[in-house]
């Protein structure tokens, strides 16, 4: 008997203009507090990536933040909100779907100094104000989606009459 050979089957896909961002990330988190509800930080990963991590209060009240995560290699920038704090002097907690953190170690005096110098923004250390550095296991998952719109085309004309078809948006000539 004679097969009949199969075709291959064809399917009309559209054009998808998006970015999917998927981090799934911990490490270690080393975290100054101004107050219980503001502070800046860094996480550093296992794999040696740098995040910065900065939280301002949040909308629904004091035991809340706002915290915003920015990517050092990407500048890629997060916002989460509402994130549950619990913060004492002594210890600091951050829970949020998004993000985990809990301190197991406070630094205060020179050696406080000595990690911002080192590890976070060294013109805080030069400041006359008492800082407070909690180190910690923080974990970091977000999956966000961002919709790109279509590059606009354009046709330049060279002095040798060449035509040019763009399709940058930063190209500025």
């Amino acid at each position: 008997m004679h097969q009949r050979q199969r075709r291959p089957r064809f399917c009309a896909m559209s054009r998808r203009r998006g970015v999917i961002y998927n981090m799934d990330e911990e490490g270690r988190a080393r975290l100054v507090f101004e107050s219980a509800s503001s502070f800046e930080g860094t996480l550093e990963t296992k794999t040696g990536e740098i995040f910065s991590i900065r939280g301002i209060k949040g909308a629904r009240g004091d035991d809340t933040v706002d915290i915003q995560v920015v990517d050092a290699e990407t500048g890629s920038q997060f916002l989460l909100e509402d994130a549950a704090i619990k913060y004492d002097g002594q210890s600091a907690t951050i829970a949020h779907p998004a993000l985990d953190y809990s301190s197991d170690e406070r630094l205060i005096g020179m050696k406080a100094r000595k990690e911002i110098q080192e590890y976070l923004n060294p013109r805080l250390a030069e400041e006359d104000v008492y800082h407070i550095v909690f180190k910690g296991h923080m974990k970091v998952k977000l999956l966000t989606s961002y919709q790109t719109k279509p590059a606009m085309r354009r046709e330049s004309v060279c002095e040798d009459s060449t035509r040019i078809i763009e399709e940058s948006e930063d190209f500025f000539a």
